[in-house]
């Protein structure tokens, strides 16, 4: 069930970062999308920052009030579900991990 979650955010990844490859060779404009990549860097650390001084407030964590049902969840998964839950993992943590996609 792990290689199947392994292989779904593979492929999230893969198709994206083909996807940015693409939108930058047609578009012509290499820096634009790392002057977008910086400046939602800057707001997400401002907002950590701020989650910082007055916790809870700016919050942008997975709800602990979800993760016994998400638990829950997991526990009865399928193959396709597994992929599946890769793939949709792999959508909503790429704000988070592709940085390196905008570096290069």
């Amino acid at each position: 069930m792990g290689s199947i979650y392994i292989i779904g955010l593979f492929i999230t990844y893969f198709l994206i970062g083909f996807g940015l490859l693409q939108s930058v060779s047609f578009s012509g404009i290499k820096n634009f999308f790392g002057y977008i990549g910086a400046f939602l860097m800057i707001m997400l650390g401002i907002v950590t920052i701020a989650d910082y001084i007055v916790p809870g407030h700016f919050s942008i964590k997975f709800p602990s009030k979800a993760v016994p049902s998400f638990k829950s969840i997991v526990h009865k998964a399928t193959v396709p579900a597994a992929l599946l839950l890769g793939v949709f993992v792999g959508l909503f943590e790429f704000p988070c991990t592709g940085g390196i996609y905008l570096a290069s």
